[in-house]
């Protein structure tokens, strides 16, 4: 019999299911993404679904835009809540590396997550909504927030959580951003500093701490991300530092299936362990490769040199030699 399974969080717990060693495992019954589990209870911004407006120029998938709504509107817990039995939940904090917006209109405060669809949507409306002013008046990211209240605000949900499901089981997936991605030349190199990984994965390590704490006595497992993990050009979704290489979901899977009972390969632990291992010597094996190649060019360039200062008949018995050599 599977899992019914819920996921509450980012694309990085919802990308390992893709991976599954034996499908009939987990039944996939909620998959929440794109809202801060922090701002859960807050004020419901008025706004219906079919109101929601984007750029002509932006295509928005019809699941980013449900998505999006649910941050808005505040609907994602009653939306999790929904589900009748849930087995298996997944979450990661991924997303909580993202500012908060607090918006002004009509005399009330929202709180709303800074991402791409929220400046899209923003920008569309251009400072009105239903005929009236809306504004942005302030912002902050969740390092602003002291770890006790987060603490307070995790458990509260989770309480909740067991209370419904008192038979749940709770994975969490510690994400971190990759800082390096293999690109399609074959090569590690790190990401843009536009993309602020390091600024965020400072704030994913203070919210997940946070979380661990809050279900501190609970029996979770958490699966942590290997401190060198990759991210991939080539990742379904386009590169981005949360879009990892193929190992990465791989490992996530193993890891969901060894706490789940499904299989025995290894401890979590020594599964990152090995990750961690595997990632080394993909670096190692591409920085290789681009050592070869300038070694190569070199090579080249003395022997243009060497066509121009050694007379050509002492040229091809040398270059005869070589090639027997080999």
């Amino acid at each position: 019999m599977s899992l019914k399974v819920a996921i509450l969080g980012s694309c990085i717990s919802r990308d390992a299911f893709r991976f599954q060693s034996q499908v009939n495992n987990y039944e996939i019954v909620s998959n929440l993404e794109h809202s801060s589990l922090f701002t859960l209870d807050y004020q419901s911004f008025p706004i219906e679904f079919e109101e929601l407006q984007f750029p002509d120029n932006v295509k928005v998938p019809a699941y980013d835009k449900k998505m999006f709504f649910f941050e808005l509107t505040k609907r994602t817990k009653q939306e999790f809540f929904a589900a009748k039995d849930i087995d298996l939940l997944v979450v990661d904090l991924a997303i909580e590396r993202y500012d908060h917006m607090l918006v002004s209109y009509e005399g009330v405060q929202y709180d709303i997550l800074n991402t791409s669809r929220f400046m899209q949507w923003f920008s569309q409306i251009n400072g009105v909504y239903r005929q009236k002013p809306i504004e942005i008046v302030g912002n902050y990211s969740l390092l602003d927030i002291p770890k006790v209240e987060l603490v307070d605000r995790y458990k509260t949900l989770f309480d909740q959580i067991y209370a419904q499901y008192p038979n749940i089981k709770v994975i969490v997936v510690e994400a971190q951003l990759a800082n390096e991605t293999i690109v399609k030349e074959h090569k590690v190199v790190p990401f843009a500093k536009f993309r602020n990984v390091e600024r965020s994965n400072r704030r994913l390590a203070h919210v997940n701490a946070a979380l661990k704490e809050a279900l501190s006595g609970r029996a979770v497992s958490y699966i942590p991300t290997p401190s060198n993990v990759l991210a991939d050009c080539n990742h379904i979704w386009g590169l981005h530092p949360l879009h990892m290489v193929e190992q990465y979901y791989v490992y996530l899977m193993e890891c969901i299936d060894n706490i789940c009972g499904f299989r025995f390969t290894n401890s979590v632990q020594n599964l990152c362990a090995q990750l961690y291992n595997t990632n080394v010597m993909i670096k190692n094996a591409l920085n290789n490769v681009k050592q070869i190649q300038q070694l190569q060019t070199r090579i080249d360039e003395l022997e243009s040199i060497i066509v121009k200062v050694v007379p050509k008949r002492k040229l091809n018995k040398l270059m005869a030699e070589r090639k027997e050599q080999k």
